[in-house]
């Protein structure tokens, strides 16, 4: 699916922006990023599976790499 498909302006986009006014407005902004890494997940999972194991590990990696430097952080203040 592109991003000018009619399929994804259509049918993905409207479906990602109301779950996203429905997750932030239930669980405020610490809900809508992990709403909206699902919801890149599922778009490249249409692509390639293995491009969406790309993104999740590298997703994973970067969230796990700013918890060790916050931690770092926390113990030279």
């Amino acid at each position: 699916m592109a991003f000018s498909s009619y399929q994804f302006i259509l049918i993905f986009l409207p479906l990602c922006y109301a779950g996203f006014l429905l997750v932030h407005r239930m669980f405020g902004w610490n809900g809508v990023f992990p709403y909206l890494a699902l919801a890149s997940l599922v778009f490249y999972a249409q692509f390639s599976v293995i491009l969406a194991g790309i993104l999740a590990t590298s997703v994973v990696l970067n969230f796990l790499a700013g918890r060790f430097i916050i931690e770092i952080q926390e113990k030279r203040s």
